[in-house]
């Protein structure tokens, strides 16, 4: 078979496994995988603080301990919900599509390889592109929350539970943040500490008010 021929089916086996819902379950998979390598984590960060009754972290105790943690990060913070062995996957499945086009329409590797290196920056560029966007809606959302916490914080909410309230009368991206940090704080982590691990997944300057607002 000549190279084309190999190519159209690659992608056509590829093709067939996404409309038969075969690939769904593998990612479903890797998903329940590191929900659960999290939640794992993080009672081994509220064990840690129990024992030594102090915020601090063992080189290797991180709660994103996974490779490609950077793209993990950037993923999060444009709010996919996908692994990036997952999002790789499905970028290389694009990318192998239109490289078969090209080369089928045009019958060039160069125009093969030219429309690899296109999708796959735009795809890069539109994951980049939604983190930004995204962060923006939780900076605009904070700046409503911030008044919201401190009454309740002054009406004798717990942190936790005060997070929780303002949650509920949130949108995401700020409700899912603000119920994630307060699971956090419910396996013992302090409230400080779930706030440093917050302002990692949304880089927002704001976020420092907030842990003055509790401090």
């Amino acid at each position: 078979m000549t190279a084309i021929s190999w190519t159209l089916v690659v992608a056509s086996a590829l093709l067939a496994l996404c409309s038969a819902g075969l690939l769904a379950p593998l990612l479903l998979e890797a998903r329940r995988e590191r929900v659960r390598r999290a939640d794992e984590a993080l009672a081994r960060r509220a064990a840690s603080y129990a024992i030594s009754g102090a915020a601090e972290e063992k080189p290797g105790n991180h709660v994103d301990d996974e490779r490609f943690s950077r793209l993990a990060a950037k993923l999060h913070q444009a709010g996919i919900k996908a692994t990036p062995v997952s999002w790789l996957t499905r970028l290389a499945i694009v990318a192998l599509l239109a490289f078969s086009i090209a080369w089928v329409l045009l019958a060039s590797l160069a125009a093969g390889i030219a429309a690899v290196l296109a999708v796959t920056i735009a795809l890069f560029a539109k994951l980049e592109a939604g983190a930004k966007s995204r962060t923006k809606r939780f900076e605009s959302q904070l700046s409503d929350a911030l008044p919201m916490m401190a009454e309740n914080l002054r009406a004798g909410q717990a942190p936790a539970r005060s997070l929780l309230t303002v949650a509920e009368y949130m949108d995401d991206p700020l409700r899912e943040e603000f119920e994630r940090a307060a699971r956090e704080m419910g396996y013992g982590v302090p409230f400080s500490q779930a706030m440093d691990d917050m302002f990692k997944r949304v880089p927002c300057e704001d976020l420092r008010l907030l842990n003055g607002v509790v401090a």
